[in-house]
């Protein structure tokens, strides 16, 4: 390979990581118009609303929030995956073109791409998340009387 074409796929590399993150970000957003949607929904017609018509609403509510973290959590690991294969890049590319800065740019690109306590934090944040939305959901149709 020559050196341009060693750069052109470390370029590619980098394009996944960016889409993903895109990806990532977009996915936040959804997750987040999901919980308001349903957090709106439950305020304002909880109360009148059937068992069976609460119970439709939370088990779609749940899934699609449960399914929006499973492909989140997946964006993650991808990201790590494709940070990986960038690093593993600068570290052939040091070797093959005698370039020792390029593996010192692999060796902190590869520190940056392993899953660290931000992706968890973010992972466990979604999960309360659809939890607490579903107790509030759970309040609403059950209100404590005095």
């Amino acid at each position: 390979m020559t050196e341009y074409e060693l750069h052109e796929l470390q370029m590619l590399r980098w394009g996944q990581i960016s889409t993903q993150y895109d990806l990532v970000l977009t996915l936040i957003t959804i997750y987040l118009t999901m919980i308001f949607a349903f957090l709106a929904a439950a305020h304002f017609t909880g109360r009148d609303m059937s068992r069976f018509q609460a119970g439709i609403l939370s088990s779609v509510f749940t899934i699609a929030a449960l399914f929006t973290m499973y492909q989140l959590i997946g964006l993650f690991v991808g990201m790590s995956f494709w940070g990986e294969q960038l690093a593993q890049g600068y570290f052939f590319m040091a070797e093959s073109l005698n370039k020792p800065e390029l593996s010192e740019l692999g060796q902190k690109v590869q520190e940056d791409s392993t899953i660290g306590w931000e992706e968890v934090f973010i992972a466990i944040i979604g999960l309360l998340g659809i939890l607490v939305s579903l107790l509030f959901m759970w309040s609403v149709r059950h209100p404590k009387t005095k």
